[in-house]
């Protein structure tokens, strides 16, 4: 673990572009090569209903009864959700406190969030087809640093931003790590 606090990255893009299976192929890439790396999730379609848990779940009955938290435990694991969290919009506050987190619980390398499009966290956009470049140029998201999309794109030719193919995996999550990733955590990081 770096000093500093952990790195961090967003991944972001239009519905369906791909983010996730980017985020979880990055992940387990980087969990090959050793490193623990953490993740946040930002649902910009999330109405505060109960799809975080299984209807009916004891922990969402909690919930609707008025509990401001709860916790699902078990087999070395825990889920907590916390019902009332106002920086629940903030990315971030949420790397902030997976910082703090990180150095109470022992190290994280990396954190990857998919979402928050408009934070200020460092981040790379998947982009699956000419409509999604056009998106990316109208949107004019804060501190983008790369692009990522099919190998035979030949669409992605006149990006303004570095363009990476999905398929390298390996090559991607290097030049993360080594040019786009920022600590997370102290006074000049990202998670302040």
């Amino acid at each position: 673990m770096r000093e500093t606090g952990p790195r961090v990255i967003s991944v972001v893009g239009r519905q369906n572009s791909g983010k996730t299976r980017l985020v979880r192929r990055m992940i387990a890439h980087w969990h090959r090569e050793g490193l623990r790396v953490a993740a946040i999730k930002h649902d910009a379609h999330a109405d505060g209903g109960d799809d975080w848990e299984k209807p009916g779940s004891d922990t969402a009955l909690f919930a609707q009864a008025g509990a401001v938290a709860t916790v699902v435990a078990g087999g070395g694991q825990s889920l907590w959700r916390w019902c009332e969290d106002p920086a629940a919009d903030d990315a971030m506050a949420l790397v902030a406190r997976m910082s703090r987190w990180s150095r109470e619980r022992g190290g994280i390398d990396l954190i990857v969030v998919e979402g928050f499009k408009h934070s200020l966290l460092p981040k790379v956009a998947v982009l699956r087809t000419p409509d999604d470049l056009a998106w990316l140029r109208d949107a004019r998201l804060p501190a983008l640093e790369a692009v990522v999309g099919p190998r035979r794109a030949a669409w992605l030719a006149g990006a303004e931003w570095p363009v990476y193919d999905e398929d390298d995996i390996p090559g991607l999550c290097r030049e993360v790590w080594m040019q786009f990733a920022l600590p997370a955590g102290d006074p000049g990081g990202v998670g302040g």
